[in-house]
């Protein structure tokens, strides 16, 4: 793989959610805390990625104050060849217009922007509770990270690597575990009650996952429909960003919230 591969997935990685922090650390003790997980690192989102001892290089490209624009077209850059070569072979796209150096990324992706149809819930969709203790807080919290753990536990990689697998050695396991898991967390999320303190973070949560599962079925699409696949790209940064703000006031308030009990 070459460097500015490493670099581009490194990125992602980099915006992946808290949870799969918690997935893939060691319990110490058989038990699960969010509290603890947070406490561990000042930086969650980068803490299981560990495993790869980034230098301060890597770090200082992945902090390099890249908009998550120009990241979306490192992105959708680092697959174009790819995705012109599927668009040449089922014939409907004319490749010798694009190549990996000189494509369009804004013409190509307004010709697409309405490729993906991203469902979204509605605060009458979700079960609220009115009440806003400390305790009920802490509980749903829990609730959220625990329904993670419950639709998740098997997954031991990360989206770089799904993603890695997928378009270089057309493996899908590990997408297609995601896609398969993920209306089950929703629904699972729909059944949970959440304080009214929380009604707003609850929602984003299901909308995101919901963006998530539409996406990722659209990159799986990638042979029959691989225009589509070059939009869901431009999706995976920003889904991540949102992802690691969403855990990252989730965390601080669980550590907030049980620091008080």
């Amino acid at each position: 793989m070459n460097k500015a591969k490493i670099v581009a997935l490194l990125i992602l990685a980099s915006g992946l959610v808290a949870s799969l922090v918690i997935l893939k650390t060691p319990a110490k003790n058989g038990g699960f805390s969010l509290n603890s997980s947070f406490q561990e690192s000042n930086n969650p989102s980068l803490d299981f990625e560990s495993a790869l001892k980034l230098s301060n290089q890597k770090t200082n490209q992945v902090n390099g104050g890249e908009s998550s624009s120009n990241l979306t077209d490192n992105l959708a850059a680092l697959y174009a060849g790819e995705v012109v070569k599927n668009i040449e072979a089922d014939g409907s796209f004319n490749g010798d217009a694009f190549n990996a150096e000189g494509l369009d990324l804004e013409q190509l992706l307004q010709t697409q922007a309405n490729v993906l149809d991203i469902p979204e819930y509605k605060l009458s969709d979700i079960k609220i509770s009115s009440d806003n203790s400390v305790q009920n807080q802490v509980a749903y919290l829990e609730g959220v990270d625990m329904l993670l753990k419950e639709n998740f536990g098997g997954f031991h990689k990360n989206l770089a690597i799904a993603l890695d697998e997928f378009f270089t050695k057309k493996d899908a396991t590990s997408l297609n575990y995601l896609v398969e898991h993920i209306p089950n967390y929703l629904n699972g999320l729909l059944t949970l009650s959440a304080p009214s303190l929380w009604q707003t973070v609850h929602l984003q949560i299901l909308n995101l996952w919901q963006k998530k599962l539409v996406v990722y079925r659209a990159i799986l699409d990638f042979n029959s429909d691989p225009l589509k696949t070059f939009a869901a790209l431009q999706y995976v940064f920003p889904i991540a960003e949102e992802d690691i703000n969403l855990q990252t006031v989730m965390i601080k308030r669980y550590e907030e919230l049980t620091s008080k009990s």
